[in-house]
């Protein structure tokens, strides 16, 4: 069998979404005819909460990340409350602290961007290159997978095809030059330039180079002309196994469910308004009503969730469920009544999740941009795409929901015909054979 190496930042036991794609991958090739070993960060970097439940045969070596720029800072600064630290996570309190120095001292623009190059795990590059010359020299693979972001994975890999003279395959998991969700104070100073410097060295010594959406497809295809034709597209997807088993219904309350972490724009505070306005405008009784927020959803563009929902008259149907095990995840999606979607300013990207609502089954409420994933829902036969945030829009279709629903009896999940395309196996087969003609090349 070939040998391909993954080189991946996020792998499991990591509890991150950018573990998933690669695992399956990982998880998938051997059918294709190829044999799999990993580079990954060491856990002890990615491993925050719920790990993942990996059964994976996979030879997997780690490296340590060493502190990065970034890190040294955060050490001067004092040690953030815990709203924060929520807004860090999603770029805003570094934003805010952004904004306040460039007031005050123009010269942190250059040392704020620097941070950032390319993204705040670039701690990890030397020992990553360290240990996969390492794993080379062990047993040299026949092409390497490298799957981003942080995009400090791209740098590892570039190093490791130059120096061992490896074929180099890329995954962009999400963009990384114009991508909307970068923070503003990223933008500053040379590292927008320094960043498709760095992009275009990566494209150019690549064999074949894969995105996750036809939108960001065309936008690299525009940018580098010259390497259109090794451009192709491999979607995320749900895993039918996964799902298969998963019983519905049975909830004695209208169930809506966010799966995810709330940063960049992303926020629950429309969907709250708009049931606190159906309860006063319409008489809708909302203790009927709990809206499933799990993942890191405590705190949204700065602010707590819980006030949001105290100051909308909801608090009492908001039901924290913090992080949970995937397969636990998928349970809750199909027992739901209502999938609540998120994927503002992020035209060209489509969040994972919104692979496995599909295949979920439950009707989608979409707020969205146009785009990759206001095209991609679409395909559900019960879905509301709303191209905006307006919370009167949102009672306008939640209303009617509210008022037909009744209590659905406990069955069985069965896979929408709408995600038939998407599931992991024929998307990894596609790209098995792309990984064929890089070996061959």
């Amino acid at each position: 069998m070939k040998q391909a190496l993954i080189v991946s930042y996020h792998f499991p036991p990591s509890d991150q979404v950018g573990a998933l794609r690669p695992a399956k991958f990982a998880e998938y090739l051997p059918e294709f005819g190829w044999t799999v070993r990993v580079l990954t960060a060491d856990p002890a970097s990615t491993v925050e909460g719920v790990q993942f439940v990996s059964e994976l045969a996979v030879e997997v070596g780690t490296a340590p990340q060493w502190p990065g720029l970034r890190e040294w800072a955060m050490r001067l600064k004092r040690k953030p409350t815990s709203s924060e630290g929520a807004a860090d996570a999603g770029g805003s309190g570094w934003a805010e602290s952004y904004q306040t120095s460039r007031a005050r001292r123009p010269l942190r623009d250059l040392i704020y961007s620097l941070m950032w190059l390319p993204d705040d795990k670039h701690g990890w590059i030397v020992p990553a290159v360290h240990q996969g010359l390492r794993m080379i020299r062990e047993t040299r693979p026949d092409v390497l997978l490298v799957s981003s972001p942080p995009h400090s994975a791209q740098l590892v890999g570039l190093l490791l095809s130059k120096i061992a003279d490896v074929p180099l395959v890329v995954d962009f998991r999400d963009p990384w030059v114009g991508n909307p969700a970068t923070p503003e104070f990223i933008r500053a100073g040379p590292t927008p330039r320094v960043h498709a410097w760095l992009e275009n060295a990566v494209l150019s010594r690549a064999t074949a180079v894969i995105t996750a959406t036809r939108e960001h497809a065309d936008a690299l295809e525009a940018s580098h002309a010259a390497g259109r034709k090794k451009i192709h597209v491999v979607p995320n997807g749900f895993d039918t196994a996964m799902f298969a088993g998963l019983a519905t219904g049975g909830s004695d309350r209208f169930t809506i469910t966010y799966a995810g972490n709330f940063y960049h724009t992303r926020t629950p505070q429309p969907l709250l308004e708009a049931i606190g306005m159906l309860r006063d405008e319409s008489g809708i009784d909302t203790s009927k009503i709990v809206v499933n927020l799990i993942g890191d959803c405590e705190f949204a563009n700065g602010r707590s969730v819980l006030e949001m929902a105290r100051q909308a008259g909801c608090e009492a149907s908001v039901a924290m469920r913090g992080r949970l095990p995937h397969a636990e995840v998928l349970g809750d999606l199909v027992r739901s009544d209502l999938l609540l979607l998120l994927a503002n300013g992020q035209p060209a990207q489509i969040p994972a999740k919104a692979y496995e609502y599909l295949a979920a089954g439950p009707p989608i409420l979409a707020l969205v941009e146009r785009g990759a994933t206001a095209d991609l829902v679409s395909r559900a036969p019960e879905v509301d795409v709303l191209f905006g945030s307006d919370p009167a829009e949102i009672a306008g279709v939640l209303g009617p929901r509210l008022r037909a629903w009744s209590p659905k009896p406990v069955g069985k999940w069965s896979r929408p015909e709408a995600a038939a395309a998407f599931d992991r196996r024929d998307t990894t087969a596609f790209l098995a054979s792309l990984l064929d003609r890089a070996g061959v090349n």
